[in-house]
């Protein structure tokens, strides 16, 4: 049975969710478009969830080989690169064997010098693949100082040997822009600048975030709306809407005249109707019958009497008595 999720990445299979390509309509053209880009919304808006989506959606098509590689795990290290970069590369290579096919896995990596092991390790997947290779780098903004500016600059360098030598497309995925990536730790300083990857061809950023135990809640910017000037020009929305509401209230007056000539017409039906009902009413309902008890006497000598039959007029009774055959008819009286 799904459930609602917001403890962290969704799965499909046992989570409500939307499809990767409705929740970020832009990204799949921006990576066909080989561009490198970034994706920043606030903690628990779906940013992971939806590309690990669109990352499997991407490998099983056959056009890419995708996956979402996190950074984090190096965060404590910010002041040894060395360390990082070899603790990163290790964690890549196990993700790899979990969500790609054999094929599409990177090779042994590359020995190189402190500073240089992410670019060559890209640079060397790349190449040895049969796909194009397309690289999420989730929880980016967690790395700070010298760590930061070091994977930034090895993705820099490798931007402009893409597709055959570096993948194809790239994004970082994380609370913030680029620009207000921290270079201190826990300080306020920031980048101020899109450099050192001033490679992005679009910075993407999502409208909703999830609240827990409550909902959804709306981040986009709302602004007010123009109001319409009477003087001078009107934009051009504002003349089709005035075309609009014109037309609008004509239809209104037509069906209001419509309802006045149908209310009439129903109107003069009633009191057309109106004398019949009343000469109705005043008709005096029947009489209910009365019964009525009266004795015919037996003509005489008659030694019995069949019952009687009323006459079809009501004014006479017939029976038959017998000491001889006669019928009598006998009148009865009011």
């Amino acid at each position: 049975m799904k459930q609602f999720n917001t403890t962290g990445p969704c799965r499909p299979d046992i989570h409500y969710m939307l499809p990767a390509a409705a929740r970020l309509p832009e990204t799949r053209r921006l990576i066909d478009g080989q561009n490198y880009f970034v994706l920043h919304a606030a903690r628990q808006t779906g940013k992971t969830t939806s590309m690990l989506a669109l990352a499997r959606e991407l490998t099983a098509e056959g056009s890419y080989a995708a996956i979402v590689l996190s950074v984090q795990a190096a965060a404590v290290f910010s002041d040894d690169i060395d360390t990082a970069e070899k603790l990163l590369l290790s964690r890549w290579r196990k993700v790899a064997e979990d969500e790609l096919p054999p094929e599409l896995r990177p090779p042994e990596w590359p020995t190189e010098e402190t500073g240089q092991r992410i670019n060559a390790a890209l640079r060397a997947w790349a190449r040895a693949i049969p796909r194009p290779l397309v690289v999420f780098l989730d929880e980016i903004d967690s790395l700070k100082d010298d760590l930061l500016l070091s994977v930034l600059h090895q993705l820099r360098d490798g931007f402009t040997y893409r597709p055959k030598s570096f993948p194809w497309s790239l994004g970082l995925i994380g609370l913030r822009d680029v620009r207000d990536y921290k270079i201190k730790s826990g300080g306020s300083e920031r980048l101020n600048t899109a450099s050192p990857f001033n490679i992005k061809a679009r910075s993407l950023t999502k409208f909703i975030e999830t609240v827990a135990k409550r909902g959804y809640r709306f981040l986009a910017e709302v602004r007010k709306a123009r109001p319409v000037s009477d003087e001078g020009e009107r934009p051009q929305t504002a003349q089709i809407a005035k075309g609009i509401s014109a037309a609008m209230i004509k239809a209104l007056e037509a069906n209001a005249r419509l309802a006045w000539i149908a209310a009439a017409v129903l109107l003069l039906g009633l009191l057309a109707t109106l004398p019949l009902a009343i000469a109705r009413l005043r008709q005096s309902p029947p009489a209910a019958a009365v019964p009525i008890r009266f004795t015919v006497a037996a003509p005489s000598g008659s030694r019995s009497i069949q019952p009687p039959e009323i006459s079809p007029d009501g004014r006479h009774l017939l029976y038959a008595a017998y000491t001889v055959v006669v019928n009598w008819v006998a009148e009865i009286k009011k």
